[in-house]
């Protein structure tokens, strides 16, 4: 799924002759096709190399705004072709050179412009005619196809703080003064915290010197099955970690029913193990789940304050960015004495 600005690339065929272009869109799989909102088409700079154009200048770098506009009622960009055939049009790829975003076509808005769901979207394109009205609407094909052009996108696009539906209960925190933040896209939470079965409160101290059995209940889940991945682990000391859900007695099982969300169909903790799991991709919700650790020395080797850390991740790629920004976290510490 994409969020947030989606940048769309795209070419022309050598013989498309396009000058002006919009973009439509269908959410029930092309049956009806509606005009991108104005709103939602967001224009771009492109960056060339040579002298300014209408001028013999030394070359430098150079940006051209390439901007949607109302013509004959519809929102329409110009082409990179029609900008070149009408300025200096001998000098592009000769003295003049594209050096970023050449192929741009729309930077898609979808942030508060479009629900969640998945959607196609084509190219209509135009020719400028007498009086520069537009003329001649088409609907290109794909080269050498007699497809028509367009794409299929999921937008997943997430919502924070008020409205979001996260909880507002003391053992649920987020926002300012947290680490935690106010969205359930994704959420997480731990539930409880048992040394020996006996439940562990936030803060809490622990006498653990027999060892036994560490269980902790926590809630790693999207609404939309969009989750990534999930990690578990703990730090202490000077920049000690142990990863909790590598501990060679560590067992993942889906979480006690009656709790914020269901329990976990897959236990993950990534969404290609939640597919070997059963997971019918796209969708991996995850849920609330229990990590067992049998020997509790594996958790909690010395004696020493530990910060459990939970962290959740989407697969969304937001503002075609790749390093998982839609995630959550959420921490709970202890002392325990060995």
């Amino acid at each position: 799924p994409f969020a947030g600005v989606i940048p769309i690339r795209g070419l022309f065929g050598d013989l498309a002759g396009v000058d002006y272009y919009e973009f439509e869109w269908s959410d029930d799989g092309g049956a009806t096709w509606n005009a991108m909102p104005s709103a939602a088409a967001g224009g771009f700079y492109r960056w060339y190399w040579g002298p300014k154009v209408g001028t013999t200048d030394p070359p430098d770098f150079h940006r051209v705004l390439f901007s949607f506009t109302n013509i004959s009622g519809r929102h329409v960009i110009q082409s990179r072709e029609h900008f070149e055939a009408n300025n200096d049009p001998a000098s592009w790829g000769i003295s003049r050179f594209w050096t970023s975003y050449r192929d741009w076509m729309m930077r898609w808005l979808t942030k508060n412009n479009f629900t969640d769901g998945t959607f196609r979207l084509r190219v209509k394109s135009w020719n400028l005619g007498p009086g520069s009205n537009l003329v001649n609407p088409r609907i290109l094909t794909l080269c050498n196809t007699t497809e028509d052009n367009g794409i299929v996108l999921t937008v997943d696009n997430r919502l924070v703080g008020a409205g979001s539906g996260h909880p507002t209960t003391p053992d649920h925190p987020c926002g300012a003064g947290t680490v935690h933040t106010c969205t359930t896209e994704p959420d997480t939470d731990f539930l409880d915290v048992r040394i020996n079965g006996v439940s562990v409160g936030a803060c809490g101290v622990v006498d653990a010197k027999a060892g036994g059995q560490l269980e902790i209940d926590f809630m790693a889940h999207d609404p939309d099955g969009h989750l990534a991945f999930y990690t578990l682990r703990t730090t202490y000391g000077e920049n000690l970690v142990i990863n909790l859900l590598n501990r060679p007695s560590a067992t993942l099982a889906p979480g006690p029913p009656g709790g914020p969300v269901p329990p976990a169909a897959q236990v993950g903790h990534t969404y290609a193990h939640a597919r070997i799991q059963g997971a019918v991709a796209p969708t991996w919700n995850g849920g609330t789940l229990r990590l067992t650790i049998s020997d509790l020395s594996q958790a909690f080797p010395i004696t020493c304050a530990y910060q459990l850390e939970l962290r959740a991740y989407k697969r969304t790629i937001a503002d075609c960015n790749d390093w998982l920004s839609h995630r959550n976290l959420s921490e709970f510490s202890l002392t325990v004495l060995r």
